[in-house]
């Protein structure tokens, strides 16, 4: 979805986007909070430090989520999401900490990649739209390790890399 609307696109008005793509980003968002406090409460993972910090985080930045597509579907201003993004690319520092010292490797990849995608989005809505595509392109990278983490919480003797 970020692919098909930043890629090849060229914006002429950066603090607004097309309201049309903030129901994924708003479906994510809930969906990650769900599934953040399950995995939180249940132990899902099988191991509680793991279950714990991977419902922490879901949790965390599934709000960050559901307040970008909050904001895109309302058609507002997007420069208060990027002034929130900055905080959380910092936050972002802290769960990279604690994803190596569980050994979650491909979580700490991702996250690696998750905060630049953050930082730029504070230029981006501020006259810099083509750093947009940046942002769509380390978002597909970020798609796809969230697709193998997933494999490899729901399979877990699957090694996480």
């Amino acid at each position: 979805m970020v692919a098909l609307n930043t890629l090849g696109i060229e914006k002429t008005e950066t603090e607004k986007l097309a309201p049309g793509w903030g129901l994924a980003h708003l479906f994510l968002g809930a969906m990650m909070v769900i599934l953040g406090v399950t995995a939180f409460i249940t132990n899902a993972m099988g191991d509680a430090a793991v279950s714990g910090y991977a419902g922490i985080a879901l949790t965390y930045f599934g709000f960050f989520w559901i307040f970008l597509g909050t904001v895109l579907i309302r058609a507002l201003d997007l420069r208060p999401v990027a002034h929130i993004s900055v905080p959380y690319a910092v936050t972002d520092l802290w769960f990279i900490v604690g994803s190596i010292r569980l050994g979650l490797t491909s979580l700490t990849i991702l996250l690696v990649v998750l905060i630049p995608v953050f930082i730029l989005l504070w230029p981006a809505t501020h006259g810099r739209g083509s750093l947009l595509k940046v942002n769509a392109y380390l978002l597909i990278i970020d798609a796809a390790l969230g697709f193998y983490l997933a494999f490899g919480f729901i399979f877990p003797t699957y090694p996480l890399l």
